[in-house]
């Protein structure tokens, strides 16, 4: 697991099929699960809003998912987060 947080800009987009219930989708076109503990649990509330996540990457089950720390949402009218 890293410890090193990163900051990381996309919007929030639903999952299906996995305990991970929505995940980050970078302007890069990656989709990062996001971990549902933490401050993750509240972002399923929030899928299609731009966010800034303060996260940990951790590796589990043979890819990566993201452990929100901290989380912005952003205003979506100013579109320099994409």
């Amino acid at each position: 697991m890293s410890s090193a947080s990163v900051t990381l800009r996309g919007s929030l987009s639903p999952m299906d099929g996995s305990v991970c219930r929505v995940a980050l989708l970078d302007n890069e076109g990656r989709e990062w699960p996001i971990s549902p503990r933490g401050a993750g649990s509240d972002l399923a509330e929030k899928v299609g809003a731009p966010v800034e996540l303060l996260c940990s990457i951790v590796e589990k089950d043979g890819g990566s998912q993201l452990h929100v720390r901290s989380y912005t949402v952003l205003d979506e009218a100013d579109d320099s987060w994409a």
